[in-house]
């Protein structure tokens, strides 16, 4: 297949190139303030029209988009009103991609951001309340993300990745990072609240095969992509049986989220079992 990846200098496109570049023929678009394209790799900003009207020129054969460009949500920006609004313009000039390469199918990076930090289990058919998810604007844009390709894009199949948090990764605003940090530096973590609060988690080499899977099966839809729920306290716990020894400790800070949110990914085990995985 011909497969175009958005973002894939990032840590997740880095690796999934490193997977399918033997097996696929692939376009990866970088983002860069110059435009270029050159063996296959296209340098461009996807918040700049100019880069887009030179794109949309170009007359590539693909397949599949795989999206994982975005703006990012940090500690700083989480409440930035520009983490919405780039976003958005980003899936507003893919619009413009899919429509004008018309590949068959789009594998589209949502997240399970879009679900509210409050205690539950969530599916995939759960209500989206964006206003009470007010700890970061990220899973609204990408919630707004989702309908706007299933409404401009007719006719291609459009498969959304609502992924968890991805363990281990380099980021180094992520609770594995901030976490594995502190336990080098002062052989101890720091957990806020009780340590109970849970998140839903995914390995990187996981991730990499269920995208796989998305590229070698006609699955669209919306699928929760996380591997496992673990609550703050065991994350740490886990940790330190890797990485620390018998002095290192957890210590508890009590403020910050302290939220049970459960992600269920029933709906992506039955796809893959029906698939004979």
């Amino acid at each position: 297949m011909n497969i175009l990846v958005t973002g894939s200098n990032g840590f997740i496109g880095q690796h999934l190139v490193k997977e399918i570049k033997n097996r696929h023929k692939l376009y990866q678009l970088i983002n860069g303030n110059r435009y270029s394209v050159r063996n296959n790799k296209i340098t461009a900003n996807l918040l700049n029209m100019n880069h887009i009207k030179f794109l949309l020129k170009e007359e590539f054969e693909i397949d599949v988009i795989i999206h994982l460009a975005a703006k990012m949500c940090t500690t700083n920006n989480n409440k930035d009103f520009s983490l919405l609004s780039e976003n958005i313009k980003i899936y507003e000039n893919l619009v413009l991609i899919i429509n004008q390469i018309r590949p068959k199918k789009v594998i589209n990076f949502s997240s399970t951001a879009v679900y509210p930090n409050i205690d539950g289990e969530y599916l995939e058919s759960s209500e989206i309340r964006p206003s009470i998810n007010n700890d970061c604007l990220y899973g609204l844009a990408k919630f707004c993300g989702e309908n706007i390709l299933d409404s401009l894009c007719e006719g291609i199949d459009i498969a959304h990745l609502r992924v968890s948090q991805v363990a281990e990764n380099n980021r180094s605003d992520r609770v594995f990072e901030v976490m594995k940090k502190e336990l080098f530096e002062n052989n101890k973590i720091t957990v806020y609240g009780n340590g109970n609060r849970i998140s839903g988690f995914i390995g990187i080499k996981t991730l990499i095969k269920k995208i796989n899977f998305f590229l070698e099966n006609d699955i669209k839809g919306i699928y929760n992509t996380s591997e496992y729920n673990l609550s703050y306290k065991d994350l740490a716990s886990n940790l330190i049986s890797k990485y620390g020894d018998q002095k290192s400790s957890i210590s508890y800070i009590d403020r910050g989220v302290s939220s049970k949110v459960i992600i269920n990914n029933e709906k992506l085990k039955k796809a893959e079992q029906k698939h004979g995985l």
